[in-house]
């Protein structure tokens, strides 16, 4: 494959705001480029719905404050997109679902709330994986969204959609969720920056990432962009920012095989590189890695799969249901006593590796649950006694473990996910930068075996020359601005290196 990164993007927030306070551009001028972007590139399939009349209506309004001196919220004029789950008073909020299709968002979800409160203006809302549970953006309602940079391939999921439009220079911001790392992947598949915040820092109110009673994984909002600053500026409206130290000084772990399924070649370098980087920025790196990471991915599938997959075939009721959701509903509803037969056909049929999941399944009952938020707390508390043993402020490790995936691959790829999940399953805040792309002697640069998911792996290298690969930084609960300043470091090197990221 041969990717064209010669289309010039649209600025970034920051760049774009500049120009609106200067009086280079306007707020209409600015909506009116990105409807013209996004139209464009409707073959992506990326924007679901939209609501450009009121935008253009909204940017009028704000144009014409700006004109009367009127003060302006931080983010006035800028153009947004936001995950179809995080609900817009008036715009689908389905998750894919067909027997939704005709709801509409009564009121607005109050993190989107406070971007439009500051200014900002959405565009409309993007596609998302059925559920919100694997890491494509597909469903039987709105189809599936393509990569910009290559149509056979999947902006990844499940905030897949607003990944792709700023990716491909749509659009600069844009919110999505990540329970197991639905902001991370697509950022990382697609060559952007997204942060998921610290569990509970950025809640995820709605019912259609998972029900609020599995509160042992907690879903947060997070941010897309196209740069690390611009991620800054927007939880400093969501939330508040801290000071973001330096990254002198710091002690960074760094590991780029997680035990549970190995990354690509290029993966391994754009980690290694990012490593590098922060090494010349004064850190220092050693290797090291979370510990028991098969078991927290273990308790991570335990606790999504505690209600026996109840919570999906309701979302769904009597309609279609995508085939990636309806395996881990088979999977999850099966009694304990059917183990034995699934491991076997698992095995028959060359997946071995996926047959680690069943030992997730058939725990439902209260008893189950409790013991498996008891041993999800007690492994937390292991994982930070490491990393104060090891005197460590943040690890490395990376994006995704591979470049992004064909249409259809999730479903054998469920277990690269691990790279994102664990710090779901831990809580910690975590953020993916892009750090180079998949050169032409890397696309076969993997030893893989013949197991199908190692197949499926080495199918995924093949025609990745071009694609983006990115590095993943995590750190203690409540650190996010030390995730954040890693990140702006990593990114600054790969700009200086000339690596073609936004």
């Amino acid at each position: 494959m041969t990717a064209d990164f010669s289309r010039s993007p649209a600025p970034d927030t920051t760049d774009l705001l500049a120009s609106l306070a200067t009086g280079r551009t306007t707020a209409r001028a600015a909506v009116e480029d990105a409807i013209r972007r996004i139209e464009a590139v409707r073959g992506l399939n990326a924007l679901v719905a939209d609501q450009f009349a009121a935008a253009r209506a909204e940017a009028d309004a704000i144009d014409a404050a700006r004109a009367r001196g009127e003060p302006l919220g931080p983010l006035a004029g800028v153009p947004v997109v936001i995950k179809e789950t995080l609900p817009v008073a008036g715009l689908p909020c389905t998750s894919g679902v067909v027997r939704l299709k005709d709801a509409r968002a009564e009121k607005t979800d109050r993190h989107v709330a406070r971007l439009v409160d500051a200014g900002a203006i959405v565009l409309g809302v993007t596609n998302v994986a059925q559920g919100l549970f694997f890491i494509e953006s597909d469903n039987p309602l709105y189809g599936r969204t393509n990569h910009p940079l290559s149509p056979d391939r999947s902006p990844g999921g499940s905030s897949g959609g607003q990944a792709a439009l700023i990716a491909a220079g749509c659009v600069p911001l844009g919110l999505g969720s990540d329970i197991g790392g639905s902001v991370r992947q697509p950022a990382a598949s697609c060559g952007i920056v997204g942060l998921k915040p610290t569990a509970g820092r950025l809640p995820d109110d709605g019912n259609l990432s998972m029900p609020r009673g599995q509160s042992l994984i907690q879903s947060q909002v997070g941010v897309h962009a196209r740069s690390v600053r611009d991620v800054v500026l927007a939880l400093g409206v969501l939330d508040r920012v801290g000071p973001i130290p330096a990254t002198r000084g710091q002690r960074i772990g760094v590991y780029v095989d997680d035990g549970v399924f190995a990354p690509s070649a290029a993966v391994v370098r754009g980690v290694r590189l990012a490593a590098d980087a922060l090494r010349r920025a004064g850190a220092e790196v050693i290797e090291w890695r979370i510990p028991e990471l098969e078991y927290g991915f273990s308790l991570f599938g335990r606790a999504f799969a505690s209600d026996g997959g109840r919570w999906a075939k309701e979302l769904v009721g009597g309609g279609p249901m995508d085939r990636r959701l309806a395996a881990f509903v088979q999977g999850a509803s099966a009694p304990r006593w059917a183990h034995p037969l699934i491991l076997a056909l698992f095995r028959a049929s060359g997946r071995r590796k996926l047959a680690t999941l069943v030992s997730n399944y058939g725990h439902t009952d209260a008893a189950s649950y409790w013991r498996t938020a008891e041993e999800l707390f007690a492994w937390r508390e292991r994982c930070l006694a490491a990393m104060d043993e090891a005197r460590l402020d943040a690890v490395l490790s990376p994006g995704f473990a591979l470049p992004t995936i064909r249409h259809g691959a999730s479903q054998e790829l469920i277990v690269a996910g691990t790279y994102t999940s664990t710090w779901n399953a831990l809580g910690w805040p975590a953020g993916v930068v892009p750090t180079t792309r998949v050169l032409e002697g890397e696309e076969r640069g993997t030893p893989r075996g013949d197991d199908v998911m190692e197949r499926t792996a080495a199918a995924t290298e093949e025609g990745s020359a071009g694609l983006p690969v990115a590095a993943q930084i995590s750190a203690r609960p409540g650190e996010d601005e030390r995730v954040l300043g890693l990140l702006a470091t990593i990114e600054a090197d790969a700009r200086v290196r000339g690596e073609n990221v936004p």
